[in-house]
């Protein structure tokens, strides 16, 4: 039987202050679920979901996991739909199947997700997308053996993220945390991982990867907190030209 226990890093190696996970470099290659991404790990019999994740206009994704919906939320996936369910090895050969065929990517970087939120279709456009997006790749993996397909069923997530709001045209985002940092305000949106929060001391939003507070330990801030101990640059809402360019694949 496959166990996800967790263990203490046995170097106690620190993480640095732009890290986006609470790993070091070795325990980083040592974790059950980043060796089934790379394919190093074939041995586990949970039972593993192929799914389709829409993360905004032209930014269709195709993944498996063995934690359901828990997964796609971590992501920050917008909208998704379940293709396909069982074991490992036949999820994967139809996972790795529809991205070599253009019916989606394996891995989004987050500098695109990002862009898409400033042009959200309305959710019926959303769900179309999705549905036309899963048809299609359901009608490729028929023509596989040995897989059996789930039925479609897509789910919106935008109410969930607190994306069903128009964001502000430009935000701050935070790159690195020192031991010290403080960064206050008011969490306006959760998107996957990725906190949105109105800042007064900042004078805008300002976007804060959770994967940067990994591994920290977080207080309450004093009575009067000054903000400071962090980076961050600008992210302003591109042209369309830009955009478009942006997207193209």
């Amino acid at each position: 039987m496959t166990t996800q226990a967790r263990h203490g890093c046995p170097t106690a190696t620190p993480v640095s202050d732009t890290g986006r996970a609470a790993q070091c470099t070795d325990c980083a290659a040592l974790d059950h679920g980043r060796r089934i991404a790379t394919d190093r790990e074939a041995d586990d019999d949970r039972r593993f979901g192929l799914y389709l994740a829409w993360f905004g206009p032209g930014l269709v994704k195709v993944g498996l996991t063995a934690r359901g919906t828990r997964r796609l939320l971590e992501q920050g996936a917008l909208a998704y739909t379940w293709l396909a369910h069982g074991r490992l090895a036949t999820i994967r050969r139809a996972e790795r199947h529809l991205a070599a065929t253009g019916h989606g990517r394996e891995r989004l970087p987050g500098s695109l997700t990002q862009v898409a939120w400033w042009t959200l279709p309305p959710a019926g456009d959303r769900i179309a997308a999705v549905r036309a997006a899963a048809t299609a790749a359901a009608t490729e993996l028929a023509r596989l053996d040995g897989l059996t397909l789930t039925p479609l069923a897509v789910v919106d997530n935008l109410d969930i993220y607190g994306l069903d709001r128009a964001l502000p045209g430009r935000y701050d985002e935070v790159v690195s945390l020192a031991t010290t940092a403080i960064l206050t305000g008011t969490v306006t949106a959760v998107i996957g991982r990725k906190l949105l929060l109105a800042s007064t001391e900042a004078g805008t939003e300002v976007l804060v990867d959770g994967g940067l507070l990994a591994g920290w330990r977080t207080v309450h801030p004093p009575a009067t907190p000054v903000a400071g101990g962090y980076e961050t640059i600008p992210r302003v809402r591109p042209s369309a030209a830009r955009q478009d360019s942006l997207f193209a694949w």
